[in-house]
Order: structure tokens, then sequence, then C-alpha cells
């Protein structure tokens, strides 16, 4: 690979780069805000809800709970936000204090592919750079999902940006590899350390190709300070069996299936980690592969190649990688985003078909995002708030007294019960026989024979039943023994 300082990136258009940030930041405000509130919670957002709901309750930020049981299967990263934004709010909890964060971790993705497209092959790069992060596969399904999938993209690909930037100024020197630790703190703290995986690999790979020993103990400092929070975190958290739980959250596990289920989960693995990159990586790829594109893409470019490699080298990885999902090469979007934005622009022009064909497929991806955030109200009905709707009837039922909520451990409908706020405690099944009153037990309905030979006191009548797409819980009153 050339040396960082052979070629220089393309001149900015006599524009300044404020207009395009302006378009993108507008396309990112129409395309994903609207869908913050399109819907009550779902997947794992619940869960990371309830956890900053206990931090606004009991200040304690270290130690996260759910609902009184303690969780240490990830680091509080993104709780601390959703908790930091709910504080900001005036201590309010719900789909925007949840979403929000990584709706902005998104706009930052973006801004940055921006930037380093146009940098690099001008305004109409940087452009497309920023549709393929708003609209990839990936972005459409977590770009406002109260998960750590947009965090950890975002960190990533921050200290990418500084690491290149530095680079081609003729470092990395120690600001840029303490900057770029820190960046990759916030991935570590959000995910553990396979958060700064792909940064990682990328730097050490290229850096070993170039030769460049001494660049090896900057990104050895650059690890050192992302995993300093991430081991006072485990530090404080760390109790027996906690090895095994986090070894189980990175798919670091044993328990490996038979040959042939390995093979079939693994072609599948691979096979979403392709699929879930498409279009942009039909883009990129046409520019690799034809003849004439490939020239115009300008290969010999060291950000070419850095992309590149940034893109498949994890990814191929996370293919072969026991249990692997689609979702977990995410990271790679915003790099694939930018080698769209730098082969489309770079052959703009020479293929009227192929030109509206990229027209074409923005705006049916933008068609379909719009769709989803703003019509999904109006098209699902009441299914789209099932989970809210139903926490707020819990709400309604226990709101004549503000004794606890006991629900049992193994059935915590976490998107449900996060509306019904920290008044709720999840207790261990063999001990629901010890509750006392006056308290409010939420029974699953299909558990209900079995708890109340336990807990004969509930009587045989539930106050209420309430229903969601979660499961049904009867509402009993719990009296003093």
């Amino acid at each position: 690979m050339p040396a960082s300082g052979t070629n220089s990136p393309m001149p900015l258009p006599a524009r300044g780069p404020w207009v395009a940030v302006a378009l993108v930041v507008l396309a990112w405000a129409v395309l994903y805000l609207p869908a913050i509130g399109a819907r009550s919670f779902y997947f794992e957002e619940g869960r990371r809800g309830a956890q900053a709901l206990a931090m606004l309750e009991t200040g304690e930020l270290m130690k996260t709970e759910v609902f009184g049981q303690r969780y240490i299967n990830k680091p509080p990263m993104l709780p601390w936000l959703m908790a930091a934004t709910a504080a900001v709010r005036g201590g309010t909890l719900d789909e925007w204090s949840v979403r929000l964060p990584p709706a902005l971790m998104t706009l930052v993705t973006t801004l940055l592919a921006l930037a380093l497209a146009r940098a690099h092959s001008g305004r109409m790069a940087g452009l497309i750079a920023a549709a393929g992060v708003l609209l990839s596969v990936h972005i459409i399904q977590k770009g406002v999902t109260g998960e750590t999938d947009t965090t950890i993209v975002a960190a990533q690909f921050a200290a990418f940006f500084v690491w290149w930037r530095s680079l081609r100024a003729g470092g990395p020197g120690i600001l840029a590899w303490l900057a770029c630790g820190l960046l990759l703190a916030i991935a570590m703290l959000a995910k553990g350390p396979v958060g700064a995986a792909y940064f990682c690999s990328t730097v050490l790979f290229l850096h070993l190709w170039r030769r460049e020993w001494k660049q090896i103990g900057g990104l050895v400092l650059a690890v050192a300070v992302a995993a300093t929070p991430l081991l006072l975190w485990t530090w404080q958290v760390y109790e027996p069996g906690s090895l095994s739980r986090w070894q189980g959250e990175m798919r670091m596990g044993t328990d490996l299936l038979p040959t042939g289920e390995a093979i079939k989960e693994q072609l599948h693995g691979a096979g979403e980690i392709i699929v879930e990159h498409m279009p942009w990586l039909l883009v990129v790829l046409v520019g690799l592969l034809i003849p004439e594109r490939r020239k115009s893409l300008e290969l010999e470019t060291p950000l070419v190649g850095a992309l590149v490699v940034y893109a498949a080298l994890f990814s191929f990885v996370l293919m072969v990688w026991p249990h692997t999902q689609g979702r977990y090469a995410m990271p790679a979007v915003p790099a694939i985003a930018v080698l769209s934005g730098i082969a489309a622009a770079a052959s703009w022009g020479r293929n009227r078909w192929a030109d509206r064909a990229l027209i074409f497929m923005i705006a049916a991806l933008a068609l379909y995002q719009i769709t989803v955030a703003w019509a999904v109200p109006y098209i699902r009905g009441d299914k789209a708030y099932a989970s809210r709707l139903a926490g707020q009837e819990i709400t309604q039922v226990i709101s004549e007294d503000a004794a606890p909520v006991y629900v049992p451990a193994s059935r915590v409908h976490a998107n449900m019960l996060v509306y019904v706020g920290p008044r709720v405690k999840a207790v261990a099944d063999e001990k629901i026989a010890d509750l006392n009153g006056p308290a409010w037990v939420l029974v699953p309905a299909d558990q209900k024979a079995d708890i109340l030979k336990q807990l004969p006191r509930l009587g045989d009548s539930p106050i209420a039943t309430v229903t969601s797409n979660y499961g049904a819980y009867q509402v009993y009153r719990l009296l003093q023994r």
C-alpha cells in the first residue's frame, strides 16, 4: 500500500460543507425522528430502559439493575446515555429518552461518512455516502432502536476517522492515539472488548502491512486507554459466574452445535452478513469488478484500501464465528457507505442507466423508511403501542396504592413493565411464597395455578387482566400477612 502522503485529497467544491451538512441533518430528521415515537418498546429496549430507570431512582451507575435484579451482561454506556437524556427531560423515561441517544449516534456516523467521502472525492461522493449510512438495511432496522448497535458503529468509525486524518497529516501522534482510545472506550463500555474489534483489526493489519512498527505501540496505548474504564467496571461488578455470562454475550462459549447444524448456522449467518449490506455492497462491487469503473474508483488511493480492510477483515472473521448474526457486522456500514460514495461519484455520468438505478434505489429506500417511520401508527393502530398501553393499564389499576409491584423473575416482560416504573420488583420464582403485603403481584396468566399454590393468600379473583403482545398478567392485591 502506498505511503499515506502519496495522494492528496481531491479539492473541495467552492461551496462550503455546511449546505451538505444541513441537507444530511434534515434527511436524518425526516427519516428517523418520527420513528422514535412510532411504537412502544420492543427487542431489548425495555431492559435498557429499566436499567436507566434504576439509575435515576438509586443514583447507582455501575451496578445496574433491571426491576431489582442485578444486570451485568453488558457494560452500562447506553443506559447511562438514556438516563442522562431522561434527566435533561425532567426525569421522564419514555421512547424519546431511550431512542434519542441511538438516533444521535446514527447522525454522528452519517456526518463522519459525509466528511470522509467529501474530502476524498467531492460533494456528490459525500452525499451518496451519507445516504449509504442512512439508508442501509442495518440502520433502517436499528437507527432509532434503544440498543447498543449504533453506539458501537459511531464510536469505532469516529476512531477510524481520527486515525485516518492524523495518518494523512504525518502521524498518528500520541494525542491522536489518546483520542482514539477515548472513542473506543465508549464502544467497549457499550458492548465489551468486541466493541473495538473492527477498528483494532483494521489498524493493526494496515500498520503491519506498512511495517510501521512504532505505530503498533500507539495502537497498544489506545487499547489500554479504551480498556481501562471497562476493567474498572468489571472490577466493580464481578461476581461468581460473571465470566461465563460475558463469554456467552460475546459468543465465546463452548456450546458448539453438531457439525451439520454448525455448518448450516454459519452459512445462514454469513448469508445474513452479505445480504444485509446490500444494496450498497453491490455499488462497491460494481466499482471494484468492472474495469473502467475500477479505474475511476482510484484503487491506488490509501483511503480506499483502508476502507476495504475496515469493511471486510473482521466481517470475514464473523462469518466463521460460532452463532454469528448479520447485525454483528453492522460496524462495516459506514466504510461500505463511503466506498459507495467514492465509486458512484467517480463513475457518475458514464452510464445514464446506472445513474438512474442509483437514484431509484435511494428514492425507494427513503420512501420505505419514511413509510415505516411515519405511517406505522396509522397502519398498525393500537398494536404498535400494545406494550405501552398495557403498562399504562397496570399503572392505572395500581394507582390507588403506592405499594411495591412484584413479578416472577422468570416472566419479566420488560417492554411492558418499564412503563409501570421503578415500583416493579422481580422476585425469584422460588421466593414468591415469602412475599408479604401490602403489595401488588403480577401473575403471568399461564402460571396462575402454580403461583396461587405457593401464595394462596392472593385469593382466586384477580383485580384485572392486562394483555399485550408479550403475554398476559393478572393483577392481584396482596394484603399484609
